[in-house]
């Protein structure tokens, strides 16, 4: 049972691991993407790339750092957004990616939605 524990752990380490910023693998499993918003206090998210291949549930982690303002990340495409996330705070959401193309990301705060913005490309 503790040797199960420990694999468990490590292999879940190494998968989180492995997913930041990577493209993942096809297949459902997925990267687990790192965003942070309002860096500095600036109106941007971090990195404004990303990219999964069809097929996998992608995670993506939001941390807000900025210190006066709420952020969020909404994917229309894929039907994903958090909630508005306050300074300081983090929350991740998954969503499966279904098709192959370039996709926006955006924040639906009033006014930041025409600054805060990114791509998600998938790959086949």
């Amino acid at each position: 049972m503790k040797k199960m524990a420990l694999a468990l752990v490590a292999a879940l380490s190494l998968g989180v691991l492995a997913g930041c910023g990577s493209s993942g693998t096809a297949g459902g499993t997925g990267p687990t993407l790192e965003v942070v918003a309002g860096e500095n206090n600036a109106m941007a998210y971090n990195p404004t790339t990303l990219k999964a291949k069809v097929g996998d549930t992608v995670k993506v982690h939001l941390v807000n750092k900025d210190t006066t303002t709420a952020h969020t990340f909404v994917m229309t495409d894929f039907n994903a957004q958090t909630k508005q996330v306050q300074p300081g705070k983090d929350e991740t959401i998954s969503f499966k990616v279904d098709k192959a193309g370039d996709f926006k990301y955006h924040c639906n705060i009033p006014g930041h939605e025409a600054i805060m913005t990114g791509t998600l490309t998938v790959t086949p």
